[in-house]
C-alpha cells in the first residue's frame, strides 16, 4: 500500500508548528488578543522552516541542544561584557585582525548556525566561508580565541549529532 507523500512531513510539521506556538506565546507574554495574528504567522514560519530544512537533514539531541543555548547565553553575555570593557579601558589590549579557521563540520546548516555561533564568542565576528575555512573578524588574537572557537564547534556537532573531520 502506498503512503501519502505528505505523511513523512506530518510529524515534523506539528512540531515545528507546536514550538513556534510557544515560541509566539512567550513572546506575546500570552496575550491572547494576538491569537489572531499569530495562525498565520506561525503556519508560514513552519512552512518556511520545513522548505529551508527537510526534516530529518540534522538530528537534533534535546540535551546537547539545551546545553548550546545556555553557551550561546553565557557566550553573548560574556562577549558583550568584554567588548565593553575593551572599550572603555584604554589599558586593556585591542588589536583587530582577522584569523582564519578550519571548519570540521560538514557542510550545510551545521555550518551556519557555527558561524552565527562564532559571532557570540567573545571579541569575535564571522565574516564569510569559504570551503573549509570561516574568515573571522578579532578585537584581539589570542590562544583563547582558537579554543573557544573549537569547542563551540564541538558542541554544535554534538547537539546536531554531525561528525566533524579532522
Amino acid at each position: 500500500m502506498n503512503r501519502p507523500r505528505y505523511l513523512p512531513w506530518l510529524a515534523p510539521a506539528l512540531r515545528r508548528v507546536a514550538l513556534l506556538s510557544v515560541l509566539w506565546m512567550i513572546l506575546t507574554k500570552g496575550d491572547l488578543d494576538t491569537l489572531p495574528f499569530a495562525l498565520p504567522a506561525v503556519l508560514v514560519a513552519a512552512g518556511i522552516s520545513l522548505r529551508l530544512t527537510s526534516p530529518g537533514e540534522m538530528s537534533w539531541r534535546l540535551g546537547s541542544v539545551a546545553t548550546l543555548v545556555g553557551v550561546f547565553a553565557v557566550q553573548s553575555l560574556r562577549g558583550g561584557v568584554d567588548v565593553a570593557r575593551r572599550a572603555l579601558n584604554p589599558r586593556l589590549p585591542i588589536a583587530p585582525g582577522f584569523i582564519r579557521y578550519h571548519i570540521r563540520l560538514p557542510e550545510g546548516r551545521g555550518r551556519v548556525l557555527f558561524a552565527n555561533g562564532v559571532s557570540l564568542t567573545p571579541g569575535t565576528l564571522s565574516v564569510r566561508i569559504h570551503d573549509d575555512e570561516l574568515l573571522i573578524h578579532v578585537l584581539h588574537r589570542s590562544a583563547g580565541v582558537d579554543r573557544s572557537i573549537r569547542r563551540l564547534e564541538d558542541r554544535i556537532a554534538e547537539a546536531i549529532g554531525a561528525a566533524l573531520t579532522s
